[in-house]
């Protein structure tokens, strides 16, 4: 695989009618330092184009660009690359989805959850105007994930120090963790390996006779049973706890993405959750996680600057990892209890109306 260094990479999905548009994009791109994607000029002679797309294409990008047109809306290839599962995946490897569509009409076609997005139309009409925008957006998701990338291995660098750490003691003393910590770490997984349900509403896009419009219907709900262990175990690999919205939103995206994937066919059909366990106090009990106090940013003068809303006004608390959790992630490791995804289950469906 080729070696990059500060410089993005782009993978470029299209349908083949719109390749000539593509093109453009792709020269443009190149000529702002940016490497692209491209199928036409990156699959070998003789090889598999799905094994190119999805083990030497999208993998090896920081950022995905999808354009939309009515062929890609029918194009079976694009939908492959855009499948629900793969977006999930990109979030979690933090390649960017930039999404755009040729006109307004497409965008009505997408899916919900697509949809749902900023997607903007880009047509030879408007094409200098987004181009810059385009190629800011693609640094900017490039900056963010290379420090996303330096965090992880700066986290692994030290988990594999305290591994080493720990053999060191295990050789001198015969036992990894202290009795104290082996009743802690022992307690805390009784009391959190346990499911937590989660309800999921279902929703129709009705569309208005009179006006128009598209309104989401509820017509059920989805009980799903989340296991919280398999989430404690899975929190520093997700590197989402700054924020308690954080957690929330990947319970959330998770969820949606577990029903959206046997779902795939109807394209009406969009999901929001509506009550789910929150586990952010029960990690702050454990001290697992710590709260700390941002204040709001402060000019030369003393006096505060401008803030872009009222909860920046008052500052903002932050929850990072303590130490703590990372030796309770290595004792989940050492008695083979770290799960390598978070488990969700279906439990029930209700129909509107039904009890």
């Amino acid at each position: 695989m080729e070696v990059r260094k500060n410089k993005p990479r782009v993978f470029l999905s299209h349908s083949k009618p719109d390749i000539e548009f593509v093109r453009q994009i792709r020269n443009d791109l190149q000529k702002c330092q940016i490497d692209t994607w491209l199928d036409e000029d990156d699959i070998r002679h003789g090889k598999p184009w799905l094994d190119s797309i999805f083990e030497d294409g999208i993998p090896t990008c920081d950022s995905v660009i999808v354009y939309f047109s009515s062929h890609a809306l029918q194009s079976q290839m694009v939908k492959k690359e855009i499948d629900a599962s793969i977006l999930s995946q990109l979030s979690d490897k933090r390649i960017a989805f930039l999404p755009y569509v040729d006109s307004a009409s497409v965008r009505k076609g997408l899916r919900p959850d697509i949809q749902a997005l900023q997607v903007q139309v880009w047509n030879s009409e408007n094409y200098h105007d987004i181009i810059p925008k385009v190629v800011a957006e693609v640094w900017r998701s490039f900056m963010e994930r290379s420090v996303h990338i330096a965090t992880q291995e700066e986290q692994n660098r030290r988990l594999r120090l305290e591994l080493e750490l720990q053999k060191t003691k295990q050789g001198r003393s015969g036992n990894v963790f202290s009795d104290s910590e082996e009743a802690d770490f022992k307690y805390i997984w009784d009391n959190i390996d346990r499911e937590s349900e989660v309800v999921v509403e279902e929703n129709e896009v009705m569309i208005s006779q009179e006006d128009k419009s598209r309104k989401p219907m509820a017509i059920g709900q989805h009980i799903l049973s989340l296991n919280l262990g398999s989430l404690v175990g899975q929190l520093i690999s997700l590197n989402r706890t700054q924020y308690p919205s954080h957690i929330r939103s990947d319970i959330e995206k998770r969820c949606i993405v577990f029903l959206s994937n046997s779902r795939k066919s109807e394209n009406r059909i969009s999901f929001s959750v509506k009550k789910f366990e929150d586990p952010c106090n029960e990690l702050l009990t454990y001290g697992l996680i710590q709260g700390v106090y941002d204040p709001p940013p402060m000019e030369a003068n003393g006096v505060r600057g401008t803030v872009r809303s009222i909860l920046s006004r008052f500052g903002r608390e932050r929850f990072p990892y303590t130490e703590k959790m990372y030796r309770f992630r290595y004792w989940l490791a050492v008695n083979e209890k770290l799960s390598d995804e978070i488990n969700i289950t279906l439990k029930q469906v209700k129909k509107i109306g039904q009890q």
